[in-house]
């Protein structure tokens, strides 16, 4: 098992610590309370480091700017936010890299919090790049990862700059891996995984793990029609991943193991106002798109939860943002909360839907991490924990 920050003397040490605050904002350019979660899962970690005395320098990126500054991308409504809650106000710097940004860090009191601009405006983030990693290596003292949710990737301020610093757990990160490694290791069976959303290509790995070591695979939303376009059946216009398609077709999609939806609801466009109907998989029309799944499927996937010991959900399985295809989620999320079964959920989109629908406080366990909780939940391994020695 990794150290964690308690395991290290902090008392006046600059402390760079990865987080993960990329959260949806309103119409305005601001933080929506109701989907901050990610912010205050953090603040048990911030709150410890200020009480031990620490100089603290957050980490965080916002959205994909593909390396490039853009300022539609900036953090500092995040920054904004978090001095809001925190009641202090934040050093937010600029740009690390010049003689400013190097000279707000340096000069951080004690307790004092910097917030760096979105660490994905630098083009060495995401390829991890040496140089860059040894440039923030040099603001700080020890490093601290509570991005849990990022640490699948091998980025710079994930994998990089650990291995430069005295390195530990975040107080989140060592949460989530103590409860989710319980899980991997010896699961209350049946293990049900759902897993939905738009790319299956991010996830193909993972449920070809999960149709090894779970008893069930629910695929549902835009990544159950790439698998329905590759058996064959029509999905019309639906959304689909054409390049994938081939390597579909090697798997065993008649796996007993792999249950997809069985009905749909239909729609010539992804509108409230389009005229929708319910049709079996297989007869949607060529002017038609699946955007949610049907009543059927609802049905089909609901018994199968309830009948569950452990069910593990991330990703949408319907076009939720609007009410008419936003059912199917309805559903499973209400099965989530009557099942008897151990209830796991990740991902932005799903823990945002379940609470605004209020049922987040009847699951279980809710994880910051959407891929990365499938990838440690499938491997029980992160390239962000094993950096530090996990």
């Amino acid at each position: 098992m990794f150290k964690t920050l308690k395991d290290v003397d902090l008392k006046n040490k600059r402390v760079l610590v990865r987080v993960d605050f990329n959260v949806p904002l309103d119409s305005a350019g601001r933080v929506d309370p109701s989907e901050d979660w990610r912010i205050k899962n953090t603040l048990p970690t911030i709150e410890y480091l200020q009480k031990q005395s620490a100089k603290i320098i957050l980490i965080a990126h916002f959205g994909r700017p593909k390396g490039q500054r853009d300022l539609k991308f900036s953090v500092k409504p995040l920054s904004d936010y978090l001095s809001k809650i925190l009641q202090v106000p934040m050093v937010f710097v600029d740009d690390f890299t010049n003689e400013t940004g190097q000279r707000l860090t340096a000069d951080l009191a004690v307790g004092q919090i910097a917030f760096l601009e979105n660490i994905r405006f630098y083009a060495g983030e995401e390829i991890n790049d040496p140089e860059f990693a040894k440039q923030l290596a040099r603001l700080g003292d020890v490093y601290v990862n509570d991005a849990f949710s990022n640490s699948h990737r091998e980025h710079a301020s994930v994998v990089g700059l650990p291995a430069l610093l005295p390195s530990v757990a975040g107080l989140l990160l060592a949460r989530e891996v103590e409860i989710l490694s319980k899980v991997f290791r010896k699961p209350k069976r049946p293990l049900v995984v759902l897993i939905g959303g738009v790319k299956i290509s991010s996830k193909l790995k993972f449920i070809k793990r999960f149709l090894q070591t779970a008893d069930h695979v629910i695929l549902g939303g835009a990544l159950a029609n790439t698998v329905l376009a590759a058996m064959g059946l029509a999905i019309g216009r639906s959304v689909v991943e054409e390049k994938i398609v081939d390597e579909l077709r090697a798997l065993n999609l008649t796996d007993p193991k792999l249950h997809l939806p069985v009905d749909a609801i239909v729609a010539p466009e992804p509108t409230a106002e389009a005229p929708h109907r319910v049709v079996a998989i297989g007869s949607t029309r060529s002017e038609e798109m699946i955007l949610d799944i049907g009543p059927d499927s609802q049905r089909l996937f609901g018994d199968i939860i309830m009948n569950a010991g452990t069910v593990i959900w991330t990703g949408p399985v319907g076009l939720f943002e609007i009410d008419a295809f936003s059912q199917g989620m309805k559903k499973i999320g209400q099965f989530m909360t009557k099942t008897t079964a151990h209830t796991i959920v990740g991902g932005g989109d799903t823990v945002g839907f379940l609470s605004k629908q209020g049922l987040l406080d009847q699951i279980d366990y809710v994880s910051t991490g959407g891929s990365a909780m499938l990838d440690f939940l499938a491997n029980g391994q992160l390239p962000g924990l094993k950096v530090l020695g996990y």
